[in-house]
């Protein structure tokens, strides 16, 4: 059974649904009795102490699929017990400690309702057997030497570094938190080097039993900041680099493709064959299925040149300003203190970055992304993922993706903003939903950015990634067929696979419309602010003139939104009134901070009033303080009306 791997199929995460799949696929490679009565304990006739190592990378609701399953920890707690083992649950997530990032993943309720304990991995000790190939001076946590038995229960995720998250990867865990840096460090920039400490930390921990949690996935930007997608299954071993060569046969890439199982097949472990029980390979294969961009090319240059030529042919990590929290832990945790904080900001060196990805696997916020070199980008394009020694980026399943922009118009009426919100109607949702369909594959959409609950928009702009050769006037007219009234695709053009609709904007244009008169309006009722007061546009017009050029407009945004720099330059402000009393209010900037539109317009209808006086705006702008300025307007004025590149 050394060799054995079982896959069974769980749709979703329903508790009972969930420990039938554990009970069935552990049955499968001999039953639970084989795997917890062992150790000294164990033959004593005392109950095995258990200690189950899920993956708490940090603290992230279930449903984001940064961790081991709620459900899944259950399920084993469950079936250890009832097998006469003694439970424990041990980690050493990246950041927030273990009971923090246990109770935001829905881990440490389920451990208080069956009263299983925790395990801080804090006492780091050298094991007396040495069990490491190259790397003699492992500190593993004294927790998992101790216990009898350790049952790993690894997250099926991608990574940055090593392509996937999954039995092996799962155990560096193991290591306390403060020692991991240390291991990358000591890796460098080679991560055939920090897959063979992978490696290492195996041979060492040597778990018992490994189950993988499938049902739902993370891909793309993982560790922390994928996209869950569903996979529907659950894969259990004795031997997790099984389970690894296993998953790599699931997602139709090479086995070496992931560098620990490389580290292990030119080793001379795991090259045998491997019984698969339960479900088969062929009917368990996953069609799509998104990798993170290729590590690194050499094309066999020599030392000297891939060094100057350091950024072209390796990734490196990239932060978005507008996502950035400013938390700092990507700087805490960086081993080679190539993240910095200065006067603009967070900022990499490159030069002494060693591309070990930390920084990306512990942002929470999602701002930190892999962004390949030139060179990467040219494989890309050519190489096919099935030949291919890294993981492919712009290819899934060995085809190049095509990349699609999206002119969209929508009534933001009905819709709780942009951006997808779990059980909530959302325009980005929306328009996933129904693009997955039409495109037969599942569609991430990326939009120039977003906009809050009832607001409008003309011309928002999205791109997303297929490998669909669906005409482009085919897509527009389907996917306006398929969409309810309030969201119109005006356009659908295909781009450059490099076009990002985020972050290659330039500047957006944003309206505000005012119906100034005594009778509201019944057709403009959800698409204008009604103010019976006649306000004083000449005022409000000298006023807007401070809004011109670069300026710190904290005073204009919601208290408490998350930004790395609240300076933005605004290009043009002004005032246009119409007929039947509608007046309109236009700016262009490089950048909005949350409701900074609103906010404004708020403040100069205050002047408009005559509740403030219109030499008193700069000072509030200057004051960067939000209680000095206005109310804030009504969503449903506000449009989005162009984006520019």
């Amino acid at each position: 059974m050394e060799s054995s791997v079982s896959i069974v199929k769980c749709k979703d995460y329903d508790e009972e649904k969930v420990l039938s799949a554990l009970q069935r696929a552990i049955d499968l490679i001999g039953g639970i009795q084989a795997f917890v009565n062992k150790g000294s304990r164990a033959r004593l006739g005392a109950k095995p102490r258990v200690l189950l190592k899920p993956n708490l990378l940090y603290g992230k609701s279930p449903e984001k699929a940064v961790t081991t399953h709620p459900s899944v920890v259950r399920g084993m707690i469950q079936i250890v017990r009832e097998a006469g083992g003694i439970p424990v649950i041990g980690d050493s997530p990246s950041m927030g400690g273990l009971i923090r990032a246990a109770e935001k993943a829905g881990i440490k309720t389920v451990a208080d309702e069956m009263k299983c304990p925790f395990v801080e991995f804090n006492r780091p000790i050298l094991p007396s057997k040495v069990e490491g190939k190259i790397f003699k001076q492992l500190e593993i946590d004294q927790a998992v030497l101790d216990a009898d038995v350790v049952i790993n229960l690894p997250k099926w995720k991608t990574h940055a570094q090593m392509v996937l998250t999954l039995g092996v990867k799962n155990l560096f865990g193991c290591v306390p938190g403060p020692r991991k840096p240390l291991w990358h460090l000591r890796a460098g920039e080679s991560r055939k080097a920090f897959a063979q400490i992978l490696l290492d930390i195996y041979r060492v921990v040597q778990p018992s039993l490994t189950i993988l949690d499938g049902v739902v996935g993370m891909e793309g930007n993982g560790p922390g900041s994928g996209d869950p997608i569903p996979l529907g299954l659950i894969l259990a071993s004795k031997n997790a680099l099984s389970i690894d060569l296993v998953v790599c046969d699931l997602l139709g890439i090479p086995r070496k493709s992931v560098p620990t199982n490389q580290v292990a097949l030119e080793d001379g472990i795991g090259g045998h064959s491997i019984e698969v029980l339960g479900e088969s390979v062929e009917t368990s294969k996953i069609s799509r299925f998104a990798l993170p961009p290729p590590f690194a090319v050499t094309w066999n240059l020599p030392g000297f040149v891939r060094k100057a030529l350091k950024n072209a042919l390796t990734s490196k990590p990239w932060i978005d300003d507008q996502l950035c929290e400013d938390c700092e832990h990507c700087a805490e945790i960086c081993p080679a203190k190539a993240l910095q904080k200065t006067s603009e900001g967070l900022a990499f060196d490159y030069g002494e970055c060693i591309r070990c990805f930390c920084c990306q696997e512990v942002c929470s916020s999602g701002a930190i992304s892999i962004k390949p070199g030139w060179a990467l980008k040219i494989v890309g394009r050519r190489q096919k993922a099935e030949k291919s020694d890294v993981a492919p980026s712009l290819i899934e399943g060995g085809e190049l993706m095509r990349n699609i922009k999206l002119i969209i118009e929508y009534d933001g009426t009905n819709y709780q903003g942009w951006q997808i919100q779990p059980k909530r109607p959302t325009i980005q949702g929306m328009l996933e939903e129904k693009l997955s369909r039409l495109m037969g594959e599942r569609i991430r959409l990326t939009g120039s950015g977003r906009t809050d609950s009832g607001v409008h928009a003309f011309g928002q702009v999205a791109h997303f990634k297929t490998q669909s050769q669906m005409d482009i006037r085919t897509i527009q007219r389907a996917l306006n067929n398929l969409l309810p009234p309030d969201i119109v695709i005006q356009e659908v053009e295909e781009v450059d696979e490099s076009f990002h609709a985020r972050k290659h904007s330039k500047s957006k244009v944003y309206e505000y419309r005012i119906l100034n008169r005594n009778l509201r309006s019944a057709f403009h009722r959800g698409y204008v602010w009604h103010i019976p007061q006649k306000l004083n546009l000449m005022e409000m017009e000298k006023a807007t003139q401070s809004l011109i050029g670069e300026h710190d407009f904290s005073a204009f945004r919601t208290v408490g939104s998350p930004t790395r720099t609240t300076v933005r330059r605004v290009t043009r402000a002004e005032w246009k009134r119409d007929r039947d009393g509608l007046i309109r209010f236009e700016i262009e900037a490089n950048g909005f901070l949350k409701q900074m539109v609103r906010s404004i317009v708020g403040t100069l209808v205050e002047i408009g009033r005559g509740k403030i006086r219109a030499a008193d705006f700069r000072n509030i702008l200057n004051s960067k303080d939000r209680k000095e300025a206005g109310p804030t307007a009504p969503a449903q004025g506000l449009f989005l009306k162009e984006v520019k590149y």
